[in-house]
């Protein structure tokens, strides 16, 4: 049994009514009462919107609006801002992939590189949208950035970023 520390009461809604069509990211800072790394986590939230001549897209087999996507969108989700990795030990790179239609990608091509010289690496599709491969630094940096290139022509690529360090083991 541990004692529970009420420092700040959070309340995240949903409202999406009140958004434009668009694509917002943002990120949900976490801090533990440990004193543990604060642990970004990435938010992708698609508000989708209509337009002539688009397909018709149906929830519970009715019209719910329609959208003719245009570009892919990319989020990590297994790693966040500030990542630290070890020199040689697994890190599981996740990245989710959808349209700005919000349907989850299953075809896409998905590549990390990474700043510190490591090679390339292509990440498998989990066919839910999901892209995963196991990296395993080879080279130590105390900054480096992930980045990850999702594309499926004709859709515009994207392009998603986690910057952290690798320690030397």
């Amino acid at each position: 049994h541990y004692p529970l520390r009420r420092q700040r009461q959070m309340c995240i809604r949903d409202s999406a009514g009140t958004l434009a069509a668009g694509v917002y990211r943002g990120g949900l800072t976490l801090l533990f009462d440990d004193n543990s790394p604060p642990q970004v986590v990435n938010i992708l939230f698609v508000v989708v919107g209509g337009g002539a001549g688009a397909a018709t897209m149906q929830v519970d087999g009715e019209a719910a609006g329609t959208c003719t996507p245009q570009k892919l969108l990319a989020v990590h989700r297994s790693l966040g801002s500030n990542f630290g990795s070890v020199l040689g030990w697994p890190s599981n790179i996740e990245v989710q992939v959808v349209d700005d239609c919000g349907n989850a990608i299953t075809n896409a091509t998905v590549v990390t590189t990474f700043s510190n010289g490591d090679p390339p690496l292509a990440l498998a599709s989990l066919r839910n949208g999901l892209y995963t491969r196991t990296w395993r630094p080879v080279n130590a940096s105390s900054r480096v950035t992930v980045t990850a290139r999702a594309s499926l022509p004709p859709l515009t690529e994207a392009v998603a970023q986690a910057q952290g360090q690798v320690s030397a083991n």
